[in-house]
């Protein structure tokens, strides 16, 4: 039964998906009926895996399937994203029906949008490294359609970007997947598990290129580049999606590299912290300067992946101590897609009815879009980890496995990370605020036109609602989940201690006083960033070019590439004319002596046939002169002669016929022999001279 229920989750949207395309030239009605439904149904199949989830784990195999096979296994991480990947893809097939029906190419989103459903659920219901790498890239070929759908001159750059940075990050993936298939002949998790630390310090080589290919699509500093860019330009559908749920796929592929792979390792750890702390607070910081409503956003994503990442690093670096840190990074991935699908949602309804993202040119919509307004609300005190909201259950849980980071290691580097935690929080309420006033509370621009909703605007409220919902019920039940679900998913793992995980993790005392204060002060210093950034108009103050990535990295490693390449292939152009002149004047020498050795042995051969054609005619002389001078009767000479002659003057006519044909064909082909080789054409030569003698003479045998 489990694996008829993974096949369906995964199979049928792919199934479907073509149909959509086909059934939407005739029937609009039926394909958005359809899609919606496929949504809905695969949420069903997912939450029935729930049973097997909690037994353990389930694992299905296709051994037939591209030779050796692909593997499906559903346990309780997988079961969690699953989930929220299936739930919000249904609210957001409901917010689509409206939304897409005033756009163009509506089929092609369609198909897109729900093949996406199913290469995403492949990915969290991967089995081994190939399925997981398999259904990773195919994500990132159907999501590219979904980010340039538009097809705007942004767009069609933005899904370049977004291409080219996923496609190397696949090849980075593949090139360790098969390191690792190399050196340890498998590619099934717990395989690779007990065999990695067998290969010493390559397993770090190892993890560098399978963290980087994940890590590009988790949107992870120096990565980064194209989430801001394709976020803003897809359908705000699309970008919702974008952001909350593909980029946890990356998140997913480094979860599973250090957690299940690599096992307890306080180097990687370090590592992917490290780079957590730099994405958390370089997204904040730029989002801070942005005037675009979704760029906002975006920048956010990335920065509340570096909350993602920290806790991920956490859970890797503590070991059999890690498991609050588990627990939190999973709750995260949850709240993070809750919340900031909810806020895209939002900003994309008004965009909806303005076709305006511009903050200097939105404003006013508290009072004309007061459903909306509420949803963004409480989607932003659920991402600032307002007590009472999901974000504050998961933050403050990272936030205590930073802390515990500190006092196993004593480094203070982490103690300096956990500042920049606080610190990161503070600048996402001050960006969130900016957001707010200038959609909901700032004037609007006088030429600002504000469209009339469809006729199917209530699905948008209606998913609005539902969203709000469940950022407020996940904040006002904090322990619900854990003990739940989430709990079942460390206890699964065999890398964390159980005791542990009860203590720190199932039993946590979200509304101690402590954490209550400690959240409302970095909210306080965020309000104050505020006013001090609104007073002296720091946001719209626009950062130096030399100050981006791509001035800093990506341009600079571009060059260096583009020289790299272009004198390596000079230097390769070079080699092969050397070695292609060397090889001609070697193929020359050869052949020249051949045809040489050739020449010698033919003119040995004709030098002794020219020789016997001479002593035969030397001979012929003699017998005729003998003849000439013989006592036989003129009678029977006569006889002799007339026979000879009988005998002699067909022979003699088919010479001379062979010769002209012989000289013709010499003729007419004089140049190819002449080119051939000059020695066939001397023999040629040769044999029509002897030819010609040898007829010269024939008339004076009288009696052969």
């Amino acid at each position: 039964m489990a694996h008829l229920l993974i096949i369906l989750s995964i199979g049928l949207p792919i199934l479907i998906s073509f149909f959509l395309y086909f059934i939407g030239k005739k029937r609009e009605y039926v394909r958005d009926v359809l899609g919606t439904g496929v949504s809905g149904l695969t949420l069903i199949f997912v939450i029935a895996l729930f049973p097997f989830a909690l037994e353990g784990g389930h694992t299905y195999k296709l051994s037939d399937f591209i030779g050796s096979g692909i593997t499906f296994r559903v346990d309780m991480v997988g079961f969690i994203l699953s989930l929220i990947t299936a739930f919000v893809w249904f609210l957001v097939s409901l917010y689509s029906v409206e939304y897409i029906s005033h756009s163009h190419e509506k089929n092609r989103y369609w198909m897109f949008f729900i093949l996406t459903l199913g290469a995403t659920l492949g990915i969290f219901l991967s089995g081994d490294l190939l399925t997981l790498f398999i259904f990773f890239e195919m994500m990132t070929f159907t999501s590219y359609v979904l980010v340039i759908h538009d097809e705007t001159p942004d767009a069609l750059k933005a899904g370049k970007y977004y291409l080219y940075m996923a496609i190397g990050g696949g090849l980075v993936l593949l090139m360790g997947v098969f390191i690792l298939f190399y050196e340890l002949g498998s590619l099934d998790f717990a395989v690779l598990a007990a065999g990695i630390n067998s290969l010493g310090n390559m397993k770090y080589v190892i993890a560098a290129l399978l963290i980087t290919g994940f890590g590009v699509k988790a949107g992870m500093v120096p990565l980064h580049i194209w989430l801001p860019k394709a976020h803003p330009v897809a359908p705000s559908p699309a970008s919702a999606l974008l952001s909350g749920i593909l980029i946890k796929a990356g998140a997913f592929g480094v979860l599973k590299t250090t957690n299940q792979i690599f096992g307890w390792d306080s180097y990687l750890g370090s590592a992917v912290m490290l780079i957590g702390f730099m994405t958390m607070s370089l997204g904040a910081f730029m989002a801070l300067f942005q005037d675009n409503a979704k760029r906002i956003l975006a920048y956010s994503s990335m920065s509340q992946m570096g909350y993602i990442l920290v806790g991920i690093g956490a859970a890797a670096y503590l070991g059999s101590h890690g498991g609050m840190a588990f627990v939190g990074t999973i709750y995260h991935i949850l709240n993070h897609a809750v919340f900031k699908v909810t806020l895209f949602l939002t900003i994309g309804s008004i965009y909806f009815r303005t076709h305006e993202l511009s903050l200097k040119r939105l404003g006013g919509f508290a009072k004309l879009l007061p459903v909306t307004t509420f949803a963004f609300v409480v989607a932003v005190l659920g991402i600032i980890g307002f007590p009472g909201f999901n974000g504050f259950a998961s933050k403050t849980l990272l936030h205590e496995s930073i802390l515990e980071v500190y006092h196993l290691s004593g480094n203070n580097l982490f103690l300096l990370g956990e500042k920049i935690f606080k610190i990161t929080g503070s600048l996402t309420f001050c960006y969130l605020i900016r957001l707010f006033v200038g959609v909901f509370l700032g004037k609007p621009a006088p030429d600002l036109e504000v469209k009339n909703p469809g006729s199917k605007y209530h699905l948008i409220l209606g998913v609005l609602y539902v969203l709000s919902g469940v950022v407020v019920l996940v904040g006002v039940l904090p322990n619900f989940l854990i003990n739940n679900m989430l709990i079942y998913a460390v206890l699964g793992s065999s890398f964390y201690g159980h005791e542990q995980i009860v203590r720190n993790a199932s039993n946590f005392a979200f509304f101690d006083f402590h954490n209550i204060l400690s959240s409302l002060l970095t909210l306080a210093i965020g309000g104050i960033i505020y006013i001090i950034f609104r007073y002296f108009n720091l946001f719209d103050k626009k950062l130096p070019s030399w100050l981006s990535i791509e001035y800093l990295i990506y341009n600079p490693a571009g060059r260096l590439l583009f020289y790299m390449v272009n004198s390596g292939f000079s230097s390769i152009d070079s080699i092969i004319d050397y070695f292609y002149n060397l090889a001609v004047k070697i193929l020359f020498y050869i052949v020249s002596s051949g045809f040489n050795l050739i020449d010698f042995i033919i003119n040995s051969r004709y030098r002794g046939i020219a020789k016997f054609f001479i002593t035969l005619v030397k001979k012929l002389h003699l017998v005729d002169d003998t003849i000439e001078h013989s006592p036989i009767s003129s009678g029977a000479k006569e006889v002799f002669e007339k026979t000879a002659w009988e005998i002699e003057s067909p022979f003699k006519n088919r010479c001379e016929r062979a010769g002209k044909v012989m000289s013709s064909f010499l003729i007419k082909h004089f140049r190819r022999v002449l080119n051939l080789n000059v020695s066939v054409f001397i023999f040629a030569v040769v044999v029509v001279i002897l030819m010609f003698i040898f007829i010269q003479y024939t008339p004076r045998i009288k009696f052969l």
